[in-house]
């Protein structure tokens, strides 16, 4: 479970890489292809040593596996957001 806390992107990230507005069918598209890509490397994961590990800002060292159900998770928040978003426009 991730903390229940809102975070704003870090001032650094926003100047290095800015956020692009898309329509939503072409954030589905991406979504969609990031699950695919995750699909085809799952079965890496399985033979990947626990001990080795990357840290991620707010979650400290996640090993491999950890970091593929993070991203899983991750997607799922993401398509969550944008059903979330086109029911506040329908009438």
């Amino acid at each position: 479970r991730l903390p229940p806390v809102k975070i704003k992107e870090p001032r650094g990230v926003a100047e290095k890489i800015p956020a692009a507005k898309i329509a939503k069918a072409e954030a589905v598209h991406l979504i969609g292809k990031c699950r695919k890509r995750i699909d085809t490397v799952i079965h890496l994961v399985h033979g990947a040593p626990g001990n080795c590990r990357v840290k991620h800002p707010l979650l400290g060292m996640l090993n491999a596996r950890q970091w593929l159900m993070f991203s899983g998770i991750h997607l799922k928040h993401h398509l969550n957001q944008l059903q979330r978003i086109e029911k506040k426009f329908q009438f």
